[in-house]
């Protein structure tokens, strides 16, 4: 009886702990590899955090932020913002990855609204350049600004957007579908 035990026992914990390493590798959309310079990762400000962290107002809602580091693990929402002397380049389990220009600020891809797509990212100010794969959890990704929404089919592009300006969208290989808002 014990060894019939010993034999489900183990089988079982193990396919548990594999369970339970997915589900919190689920919850981080990418990694922060180069961070150079004024690189801050902005968080939804929780009330429990009130008095350990830092808190702006940005973009109407109230976010905690700290310096990025590498190795620091992104969740979907989090905001990635360089300042004038900030370098940051994220990337993705499957080797996705984006690298943010001086002075840019970007949402992490969040699951989209959109059945047909995978994921939303929104660039809210600055530059962002992105290597998509085509066939990547990511292959059907919208890249919003408050000017123009493009979709990723699979691709390497160049985005930026400044409130003067507009947006522009550089494609490098792959295609783009852009649209105006």
């Amino acid at each position: 009886m014990k060894s019939v035990f010993r034999y489900l026992l183990i089988p079982s914990t193990f396919v548990l702990t594999l369970l339970s390493l997915s589900a919190q590798a689920r919850k981080y959309v990418g990694t922060v590899v180069i961070s150079k310079g004024d690189v801050k990762v902005l968080t939804k400000a929780l009330k429990k955090e009130a008095r350990a962290k830092k808190f702006v107002l940005y973009e109407g809602t109230k976010f905690a932020y700290t310096k990025a580091r590498i190795g620091f693990r992104m969740k979907p929402g989090y905001v990635l913002q360089t300042g004038t002397n900030g370098r940051a380049k994220v990337v993705y389990s499957n080797g996705d990855h984006e690298i943010l220009a001086p002075g840019s600020s970007v949402a992490m891809p969040k699951p989209s609204k959109d059945k047909d797509a995978s994921s939303e990212l929104d660039l809210f100010y600055g530059k962002i350049r992105a290597l998509v794969s085509k066939k990547g959890p990511r292959k059907k990704m919208k890249i919003k600004t408050k000017g123009a929404v493009a979709g990723v089919r699979g691709t390497d592009f160049y985005m930026s957007y400044t409130g003067g300006v507009g947006t522009d969208l550089t494609v490098l290989r792959g295609a783009v579908e852009r649209g105006d808002k």
